[in-house]
């Protein structure tokens, strides 16, 4: 499988990076922190994110994307904020999108989202950003959970009442094996989680 970068990419990167040419593998000091490559030549290159340097703050240049993504973005840079690793350009059209960011000094905490997704025939967006971002989804009603019932004891007799013989011990139930103990705690539970819900939503994510 063999593939080349856009030549947009090398026009925005080449003055912080050697693109092209020997030097282009070599090991290479640059602010570059993050690209996101889309359709029709869209990128995002983000710089700066994790610097301790007051004077270094994130910047970022793109090319190729919507209006309000542009507008948007240019938004949260100038309350600095910054573009988290999970942000994603759709691959074959540039108007779709998924921007996750948060603010410089909490890096990967109180994480936001500005999204425009292609309409499913069946899931909305937000079922999608739901699984994503691993919270149950609110189109599904969550199934009741069933509250295990203790297991009855049984009380030895009393000794008075069996005329001074020795009292006889409480049979014990059946030993089970642990499996099915175990089985028996999971149906205890929601049978619908959101694991389950991600294993068959699979081969959609991989559609996107």
């Amino acid at each position: 499988m063999k593939g080349s970068f856009p030549d947009v990419f090398h026009e925005l990167a080449a003055q912080d990076m050697q693109t092209k040419g020997f030097g282009a593998s070599s090991l290479q000091k640059s602010p570059i922190s993050n690209i996101f490559f889309g359709a029709n030549n869209a990128v995002i290159i983000q710089y700066n994110v994790l610097t301790r340097s007051l004077w270094d703050k994130p910047r970022i240049r793109y090319q190729g994307l919507p209006a309000e993504l542009d507008q948007f973005l240019q938004k949260i840079f100038k309350e600095n904020c910054v573009l988290t690793r999970n942000t994603s350009l759709c691959p074959w059209d540039n108007r779709y999108y998924f921007i996750e960011f948060t603010d410089r000094l909490s890096y990967g905490w109180n994480l936001k989202h500005f999204y425009n997704l292609l309409t499913h025939a069946m899931l909305p967006p937000i079922f999608f950003r739901q699984i994503y971002e691993e919270e149950y989804p609110s189109s599904i009603p969550a199934e009741p959970t069933t509250p295990m019932t203790p297991p009855q004891v049984q009380r030895p007799p009393n000794p008075t009442q069996n005329n001074g013989a020795k009292p006889q011990p409480p049979a014990l139930p059946p030993r089970q094996p642990i499996s099915k103990i175990q089985s028996h705690a999971q149906q205890a539970t929601s049978t619908l989680n959101i694991d389950m819900i991600r294993e068959m939503c699979e081969d959609i994510f991989e559609q996107w």
